[in-house]
């Protein structure tokens, strides 16, 4: 009877002891927000930084704030039960420079393999991620150790942002991307796929519907009916549906 009582005592003790580490965060879990509320943020962020604004907002249980901003890179932070995302979210096409991009990526069949990577990807979109590298190896070694990381783009700025989840084998969400894998393959280079979201009417980057891209395919597409035609690829339909899908605003 004292043999029992004494490893009755050691459980329960044990027991409050893992809930002590747990409560207390001590050990920490690493919740990943899901992927609908990371495109919530991310589109709203993107919406903001089209206007040259910061975002912040508080509301159920989330902190999110821009801690950084700087031309098409928006850097927000976060937080929910004492545990901190950090993700980078690149705007898409707006000078006439870029256009000319898109317009040269639709025309373009060349692919660049890049060394010690798997697959290839569209030359055209790897030269514009070399403009935003540093952006990205920067973002990363500056919060690799505070949190979990993330890489989120629009249109244009998706493409370089998938390009640089898979050079740095992160966590990516791509709204309307134009398309940048060349080689099936490429998709070796991520630990966690990612998810590209795409109207199928829309007339920019729909492989249904849109324009044919020679060298480019989608990674990680997901199909969503976030309003039709171009409608669908403004960065306003995807902050609607994103709110639609996760019942709360941050704008």
């Amino acid at each position: 009877a004292l043999l029992l009582y004494i490893i009755l005592y050691i459980y329960i003790n044990l027991l409050f002891f893992w809930d002590f580490l747990f409560s207390s965060h001590i050990i920490d879990t690493h919740l990943m927000l899901s992927d609908k509320v990371l495109a919530l943020v991310a589109s709203s962020v993107i919406k903001k930084g089209y206007n040259n604004n910061g975002l912040t907002y508080q509301g159920n249980g989330y902190n999110i704030e821009t801690i950084f901003k700087q031309g098409y890179i928006n850097v927000v932070q976060i937080s929910k039960n004492n545990q901190n995302t950090f993700m980078l979210c690149q705007e898409g096409s707006q000078r006439t420079s870029d256009y000319l991009t898109d317009l040269e990526a639709m025309n373009s069949s060349k692919k660049k393999k890049v060394k010690n990577y798997s697959g290839k990807v569209t030359k055209t979109m790897w030269d514009e991620y070399t403009k935003y590298r540093d952006y990205y190896e920067n973002f990363v070694n500056n919060f690799k150790d505070e949190g979990e990381l993330v890489f989120a783009g629009h249109s244009l700025g998706g493409a370089v942002a998938g390009i640089a989840g898979g050079m740095l084998n992160v966590k990516t969400i791509l709204l309307a991307p134009v398309p940048f894998m060349a080689h099936s393959n490429w998709s070796k280079n991520y630990s966690t796929h990612p998810v590209s979201y795409v109207n199928p009417t829309d007339p920019c980057c729909s492989d249904r519907i849109g324009i044919s891209w020679k060298a480019g395919n989608h990674i990680g597409k997901q199909w969503i009916y976030n309003g039709t035609g171009m409608d669908s690829h403004k960065i306003s339909s995807f902050v609607d549906y994103f709110e639609d899908q996760v019942d709360f605003s941050i704008l």
